[in-house]
């Protein structure tokens, strides 16, 4: 997928607030532009593993979709978030400790299934409208044959 980003290193687990800013900040970007429409995705793309990397160290993107070609700013990144084979997983979450449950669900399913870990970035995609407390979320774990 072709998206527009904003990277931050840093401790994120858990940080609400966080989250809220950095999707704040690249809406304010992409909205003016005409870039959000019922097609847009919202993701996190997580390119560290946050209990493998230092939480000074780990990033993570905060993206919206884009048509290839849109010019950026300054501030906002173009990033080509890679494909590939992934553990999939989606549900409802409220609080933050809902998307560690959702992570520590389908990271238990792979350790137990004929695929390892790969080291692409996971993903968390939100699509649709996202009003109100709960929100639906699709998890991505990037995963590989076992050999």
């Amino acid at each position: 997928m072709q998206a527009a980003a904003i990277r931050h290193v840093g401790p994120y687990v858990g940080d609400a607030d966080l989250f809220e800013r950095l999707f704040g900040r690249i809406c304010g970007w992409a909205g003016p532009k005409g870039l959000m429409n019922a097609d847009t995705k919202f993701i996190c793309a997580y390119w560290d593993n946050p209990q493998v990397v230092a939480p000074e160290e780990a990033r993570v993107d905060v993206c919206v979709t884009i048509p290839a070609g849109t010019e950026m700013s300054e501030e906002i990144e173009s990033r080509e978030l890679p494909g590939g084979l992934y553990a999939v997983g989606e549900g409802e979450v409220e609080k933050p400790e809902d998307y560690m449950a959702m992570w520590r669900q389908i990271s238990e399913w792979v350790l137990a299934s004929e695929y390892d870990m790969d080291d692409r970035p996971a993903y968390e995609i939100y699509e649709g409208e996202q009003n109100g407390p709960n929100r639906t979320v699709r998890l991505c774990l990037a995963v590989k044959p076992k050999e």
